[in-house]
């Protein structure tokens, strides 16, 4: 699979989540972990040169930097609160 179609298997996926987990298998869930993880990180350094750009471009290299750590440091520390929460309400999806 090419860069561009496992992008295009991520945004797939939110059109229809409930049939797009059914088929899922592990093999293929890590892929696309990996995907998301590209796809959130492209799009969070280009939000943080967009708000550092009003300065220059050294400061807006560093603000999209910035974003980037701050929004996977957010992750990092809410995802197990998510992740226990959502098997407490009797989700089906597992930790991957």
């Amino acid at each position: 699979m090419t860069k561009a179609g496992g992008l295009l298997e991520v945004f797939r996926m939110f059109q229809n989540t409930e049939s797009y987990f059914e088929k899922s298998n592990r093999e293929k869930s890590g892929r696309l972990i990996v995907n998301q993880l590209l796809i959130i990180c492209i799009f969070t350094f280009l939000y943080g040169v967009v708000m550092g750009s009003y300065h220059s471009f050294l400061q807006s290299v560093a603000a999209g930097l910035k974003v980037t750590f701050l929004f996977y440091s957010a992750i990092l520390i809410c995802f197990p609160s998510f992740y226990v929460i959502q098997q407490v309400l009797g989700s089906r999806l597992t930790f991957r």
